[in-house]
């Protein structure tokens, strides 16, 4: 009688371990098992890239079963990008999966273009999807065709400096390292420190002289245009605010037919001066900031499809209705007519400057302990064939820095 006693006390003590080890996986959560889509790499590619994404599906909740999710690719309908596989199963016991999207190399584009990927359907019905991902996809990147004068000055530098100016033009690979403040994960980032690669072209640019070889990039500027997109769409069309209808952002959208998945967001950036004396780089200027206030930053030039056709509506004097009052319930029961003018002089806005140039970088402004701050700084070596630029940057509603370090690789 002991023996059976003492075995069922040990498969009762058993039970109520492998409950108790459950219940603390999940922290005794009991809701909805939502699932999240993410990388730690830039969620963009050019057509042409033979590179996947690695995309991360992570639930709440550790599932007790096997589970299938189904994915779904949105604005992908001729096939510009494909999945490992569109259904991924998060093993029991986990609470995370992995699926890889790559480009069909299909030569499709003229134009940017985001696709979505979406967790359509689980086989847990208690599973949720809990946002999307959405990747931006370039066309292959147009190569800059050299003037006669370019040449030249790229002959200069060689009978003069000893260098090959060749090495760093056109399609150029780097890798980013981005460190964030840790109140921005969750946020704005998947992570506190992400590290990524791009491509960047590079030209050489009018600004060039015969002792000074000015840089000019055209197409993903440091390596940084997703990066900077995701900003702008996190402090605007993704911002929870901004989907008041009290507001009159939403009514902005709506007068211009804003459709994320159809928005061109792109940057160049020029003016990146080389001292092949001390093998330096300058690439910082001093602009205006939304307060007409002078700041130093890296001075991105930057179209948004959105903004153009808001700040057209502008330019044409047109006007939009917007909320003025509420009822109890919150319902919209008062309108007035505002010109777009006015509401982009408030704030109603869309110029991606307004919320990509906030402080200035080349000191700290934010004066935290510890801070991201970081002296800009480009340097330049012929020999071991790289070009390094660190520095730092904030957006409209950061909590500080975001430090930048930008690794280019020289072409052979």
């Amino acid at each position: 009688m002991k023996q059976i006693i003492s075995l069922t006390l040990s498969l009762l003590a058993f039970v109520l371990a492998t409950v108790s080890c459950s219940s603390n996986e999940n922290n005794g959560y009991q809701g909805k098992n939502y699932v999240q889509l993410s990388t730690t790499v830039d969620p963009s590619m050019t057509e042409n890239s033979t590179e996947g994404i690695t995309v991360n599906l992570m639930a709440t909740s550790t599932v007790e079963n096997d589970v299938t999710i189904k994915l779904q690719m949105v604005n992908n309908d001729d096939g510009v990008l494909k999945l490992s596989s569109d259904v991924v199963t998060m093993k029991a016991g986990s609470k995370t999966a992995q699926v890889t999207i790559s480009s069909n190399q299909k030569n499709l584009l003229n134009e940017q273009r985001t696709v979505v990927l979406k967790a359509a359907e689980f086989s847990d019905a208690n599973m949720v999807a809990q946002g999307d991902l959405s990747i931006t996809v370039r066309p292959n990147p147009a190569l800059p065709v050299l003037t006669t004068e370019q040449i030249k000055l790229i002959d200069g530098y060689r009978a003069k400096y000893g260098i090959n100016l060749n090495n760093i033009l056109g399609t150029v690979n780097c890798k980013v390292e981005a460190k964030s403040p840790t109140d921005e994960v969750g946020v704005y980032t998947d992570a506190e420190t992400k590290t990524f690669e791009g491509v960047t072209v590079i030209t050489l640019s009018e600004a060039s002289t015969a002792d000074t070889p000015v840089l000019k990039m055209t197409d993903n500027p440091l390596g940084l245009t997703a990066f900077l997109g995701n900003w702008l769409h996190k402090e605007t069309d993704e911002n929870e605010f901004w989907q008041d209808v009290s507001t009159a952002y939403p009514h902005m959208f709506k007068a211009i037919g804003f459709d994320k998945a159809k928005e061109t967001f792109t940057a160049t950036l020029d003016g990146i001066a080389i001292n092949l004396k001390d093998k330096t780089i300058s690439f910082t200027s001093k602009i205006k900031d939304k307060y007409d206030e002078d700041i130093t930053t890296v001075p991105f030039s930057f179209t948004y499809t959105a903004w153009d056709r808001w700040k057209k509506m502008s330019d044409e004097g047109k006007s939009i209705q917007t909320p003025n009052g509420t009822d109890e319930s919150g319902n919209v029961n008062a309108w007035t007519t505002q010109t777009v003018k006015e509401l982009i002089g408030n704030g109603i806005t869309l110029m991606p400057g307004y919320f990509l140039f906030k402080s200035t970088i080349d000191k700290d402004d934010w004066g935290e302990t510890p801070s991201n701050w970081v002296a800009p700084k480009g340097t330049i070596d012929f020999g071991n064939g790289n070009m390094i630029y660190r520095f730092a940057l904030d957006h409209e509603t950061a909590s500080g820095y975001t430090q930048f370090t930008v690794t280019y690789t020289f072409n052979h």
